[in-house]
């Protein structure tokens, strides 16, 4: 029994959302190409690729849209196929119609589709470019790092990965000792780890704020740290996955710390927590997850806390 459990839980399958007019994109290949490389060690065995569309995409009255819909369906299918037939291998492409072009109905349409599919991931390409330092509230990989319900993997299209002249596959988790990582998070992560064979690296980014003085005014709160730490790294190896952690100093901010240490050390994937948040909660939380979307050189695992 725990051996079928065991292989129920392994991420083998994924859902790649690409937009409409994706084949037109010169980033279309750099995406295909992480996303090979990842399949290739052995992230997931089996790939559904997924586009959603609605009347506004295109430039049609209401009745011409209604007139044309099974062909603008056939049409956008067709050319992702093209587009990325020759870059991996995967099952085949759906196309879907959303009945709203807001994001989160698009978002929330995308991770039915993944369910569906019995799919352990959705998985989004972003131009670091169109995510604003500022922390814009627009944009599907942002909408989705908040919504989603199922863990989303974000690939930086900009550039290529460079992790890939490290021959270790390494995962990162950044863990926020004030909101430690649920079992259910870090059990959902070791499906991405386990597959990777990777190891994990549990890093809190401490800010300067907290960080430890010479009176010792703050070692509580150090110390504090070091347990949410240490309680991690066991649920992790309870699950089969072996882990390091380390506790490093903000420099300019959480998500350029951990950016640094993504190169410095040659992560493969980077993991962070999100809990269930309405779009009205974002001013209120996940400026880190929003900044590291326009940080990271590798790609970013949003996971649910719950």
């Amino acid at each position: 029994m725990s051996i079928c459990l065991e292989r129920i839980f392994e991420m083998k399958r994924a859902v790649i959302a690409l937009n409409p007019r994706a084949s037109e994109n010169d980033s279309l290949k750099n995406f295909c190409e992480q996303i090979k490389i990842l399949q290739e060690n052995g992230l997931w065995d089996e790939i559904f690729v997924l586009s959603v569309i609605h009347q506004s995409y295109f430039p049609y009255s209401p009745d011409d849209y209604d007139h044309r819909r099974e062909r603008i369906l056939q049409e956008v299918r067709q050319s992702l196929y093209r587009g990325i037939s020759d870059k991996i291998d995967f099952h085949d492409v759906d196309v879907l119609e959303c009945h709203s072009s807001g994001d989160e109905e698009v978002v929330r349409l995308m991770a039915s589709w993944v369910i569906k599919k019995r799919s352990q991931v959705l998985v989004l390409g972003v131009d670091i470019k169109h995510i604003s330092s500022r922390w814009s509230l627009e944009g599907i990989p942002v909408t989705a790092a908040f919504l989603s319900p199922v863990p989303l993997l974000v690939v930086n299209v900009r550039e290529p990965f460079d992790f890939v002249a490290e021959k270790e596959p390494k995962v990162l988790l950044a863990v926020d000792a004030t909101a430690p990582p649920s079992a259910k998070a870090l059990r959902r992560l070791t499906r991405l780890a386990k597959p990777l064979k990777a190891k994990v690296h549990l890093v809190n980014v401490t800010r300067r704020k907290t960080m430890p003085v010479l009176t010792g005014t703050k070692t509580s709160e150090f110390d504090r740290v070091r347990e949410v730490l240490h309680d991690t790294s066991v649920i992790l190896q309870n699950f089969g996955v072996e882990s390091i952690m380390e506790v490093v100093k903000e420099n300019e901010s959480v998500a350029n710390t951990i950016a640094e240490y993504v190169k410095k050390n040659n992560i493969w994937v980077a993991a962070v927590t999100s809990p269930v948040r309405s779009i009205k909660h974002r001013l209120a939380f996940g400026s880190t997850t929003q900044a590291m979307l326009g940080h990271l050189g590798c790609p970013l695992l949003v996971l649910r806390t719950r």
